[in-house]
């Protein structure tokens, strides 16, 4: 049972240390898009609000670039969210 266990546990750090498994190149180009798309969204039409929004994405990716404590994919949805949350609430008033 001991053997089996530890087996398990090498298995899932094995997995985890994969970021490609997590992560790969195509799903952080979606995630920069979506990034892009939510600008846009929150912009409404208003080229002064996107160019805001992106210097803001732009502040937010230098505050916490990717590293080896997140992949891409996670940087870029935390970054949505934040945009998400500051911003979306102003959009539907």
């Amino acid at each position: 049972m001991k053997s089996r266990y530890s087996l398990v546990l090498a298995c899932a750090l094995g997995l985890a240390s994969v970021p490609a498994l997590a992560c790969t190149p195509e799903d952080a180009l979606a995630k920069a898009e979506e990034a892009a798309e939510t600008i846009h969204r929150l912009a409404d039409g208003d080229p002064e609000k996107a160019l805001a929004l992106h210097e803001e994405l732009l502040r937010l990716q230098a505050r916490d670039p990717t590293n080896d404590r997140h992949t891409a994919c996670e940087a870029y949805e935390r970054v949505i969210q934040e945009l998400e949350q500051k911003h979306g609430t102003e959009s539907a008033s």
